[in-house]
């Protein structure tokens, strides 16, 4: 009773922080409006690549569309600028709705360096969230493209995914004071691969406190759900790479992460958050039978 007692404790005083973060990141955004992440070089490389390689594809304002949907005005607007100052309220619509009612695969090129720019310093497009985005590669059946166009994206995710491991909730959502977090971003890229594996490597064998904290975040936010359903939430259902990130988590390997994590920063401000994730973890192995959430056939990460 009394371990339970503290595990709440705990998780209370978890939450207790993230609201303190969340309050304070918002007196910023009402302060100094909207605020962009500052690129790593390898992220910022990566987008001047997609720039590059798709720059063969031109702009159409005769590109098939959804008359219903779509008005010749919306064309008009992210027909009006050069690609590189379109801002994410013009291209909101478009992220939304790319080649499934407006547009095909090669308009969808076109705009894609530019759309993948914007959710790396924005977290958006607009309305349009990561795992919106990026489905549209599937849509576009990226991994049968040219072999140059396939290596420029994949080289963006993994630069992406290291420049997020690196920074703790430094991109705010519009003027909210939330944040876009590792789950939306590693759920973003499940819309484009089924395999994950890459990523979550990267994840284990980043030992920054960032990359910490996102895993504390990540196991609260994401094991109250596959408690309630069985799954890490609406955008991972029925994609492939659910299933190795619930085998990931479930690797005792997750658990030593948070152990560790928790005996370095014993007395630091974000004891409480590791040690909330923690007694997550530990519940979770003990109250479910880990095989309904795993393949047997596929290896752990």
């Amino acid at each position: 009773m009394a371990d339970h007692s503290k595990e709440s404790q705990s998780f209370d005083r978890f939450r207790q922080d993230r609201i303190r973060i969340m309050e304070e990141l918002a007196s910023i955004v009402r302060t100094a409006g909207p605020v962009s992440a500052i690129l790593t070089d390898d992220l910022s490389e990566s987008i001047q690549d997609l720039y590059e390689v798709f720059d063969r594809y031109p702009v159409r304002r005769n590109m098939p569309h959804c008359e219903c949907c779509v008005t010749s005005e919306d064309i008009d607007l992210i027909c009006s600028k050069p690609l590189r100052e379109l801002a994410a309220a013009d291209l909101g619509k478009y992220a939304e709705k790319a080649i499934t009612t407006w547009g095909d695969v090669e308009d969808w090129k076109h705009f894609l360096p530019r759309l993948m720019e914007l959710i790396a310093t924005e977290g958006l497009v607009h309305w349009a969230n990561p795992e919106t985005v990026f489905s549209r590669f599937r849509e576009g059946k990226w991994e049968g493209w040219d072999p140059v166009e396939r290596h420029a994206v994949g080289f963006y995710f993994v630069s992406l995914w290291r420049f997020v491991l690196s920074r703790y909730r430094v991109i705010p959502l519009m003027e909210t004071p939330l944040a876009v977090t590792a789950n939306d971003y590693l759920c973003a890229i499940a819309q484009a691969t089924d395999d994950l594996s890459p990523y979550l490597r990267m994840w284990r064998a980043d030992r920054s406190i960032t990359a910490l904290r996102h895993l504390a975040d990540f196991v609260v936010d994401t094991l109250d759900q596959v408690m309630k359903d069985g799954t890490l939430g609406p955008w991972w259902r029925g994609r492939a790479a659910e299933t190795q990130v619930k085998e990931w988590l479930s690797d005792p390997a997750t658990t030593q992460r948070l152990e560790e994590g928790m005996a370095s920063s014993s007395s630091g401000p974000f004891a409480a958050s590791l040690s909330a994730a923690l007694g997550h973890l530990v519940r979770l192995s003990k109250w479910i039978d880990l095989k309904r959430f795993t393949d047997p056939g596929r290896p752990s990460q």
